[in-house]
């Protein structure tokens, strides 16, 4: 007689072909959108990056020169790989990824700095068209416009590593490597439009060696001053970083943080 334990009940009985409807599910599972693959995203983030590097290289050899942009080119990437290794550094403990850094350099050197460039250009010339003033509508652009603009600017990247990197962003150290990375790509295109400039004034007026505007500059601006850029972004910086450690419970904080931070300057 056979044994009826050894007969498996039929409520207890696996499917015929359990790998079959697996795969049918999966065969008729909808599509993720194109423009959510990663790929994508990174393709359109470099091309934007990409555009904006032309453009402002572009308004800056102008300006300067041919002669002046190659020079301030020269002398102002001096500087960069030391401000780099010096926020790095920083967060030794726990390294974001090198991409989050290296998109907010991007950002900093081509879009942050062509926004700043336009909207300072614009601001300056309405006001002076408003006020029939030019002299003092130079004195406003520098002292009340481009400190907003050039802000503003910069902690967008921040602002976007914080919505779209949010794993990468965990606190105090986080904020202030992106701003600090953010600022020296902003202070790089910068240095290379008042260096190319004062080459040119150099050129002008024949002068030369430590005696030039162009050692000055570089002196005031690369030596004495470099952190200067990132110190007033680091505050946004730590703006972004305290909002990250805000309860999730409390979100509302997170808000005014970054703004304060963006508004410390």
């Amino acid at each position: 007689m056979s044994n009826p334990a050894a007969v498996p009940h039929r409520d207890t009985e696996e499917p015929a072909f359990p790998a079959a409807a697996d795969r049918s599910q999966w065969r008729y599972r909808p599509r993720r959108a194109f423009w959510r693959s990663r790929l994508v995203r990174a393709i359109a983030v470099v091309t934007l990056l990409a555009l904006c590097a032309l453009v402002i290289l572009a308004l800056v050899r102008e300006q300067t020169g041919t002669q002046g942009f190659l020079v301030g080119l020269g002398l102002a990437v001096l500087p960069v790989p030391l401000l780099m290794a010096a926020f790095r550094w920083l967060d030794r403990v726990e390294p974001g990824p090198w991409k989050n850094l290296l998109f907010a350099f991007a950002w900093g050197a081509f879009a942050a700095a062509l926004v700043a460039i336009l909207a300072n250009s614009f601001a300056v010339r309405w006001i002076a068209t408003a006020t029939a003033d030019p002299d003092s509508a130079d004195n406003l652009g520098a002292t009340v416009i481009a400190p907003v603009v050039e802000e503003s600017a910069k902690a967008a990247a921040v602002l976007l590593l914080f919505l779209f990197r949010r794993k990468d962003f965990g606190g105090l150290v986080d904020g202030v490597v992106v701003a600090g990375f953010t600022a020296t790509g902003f202070a790089f295109t910068e240095n290379i439009l008042y260096l190319g400039n004062a080459f040119g004034e150099d050129q002008e007026f024949g002068a030369s060696g430590l005696g030039s505007v162009t050692a000055a500059t570089f002196f005031v601006r690369a030596v004495m001053s470099p952190f200067a850029h990132p110190l007033f972004t680091v505050l946004t910086g730590i703006g972004f970083g305290l909002a990250a450690l805000a309860p999730r419970g409390k979100r509302l904080r997170r808000v005014p943080l970054p703004l304060a931070g963006c508004c410390s300057r």
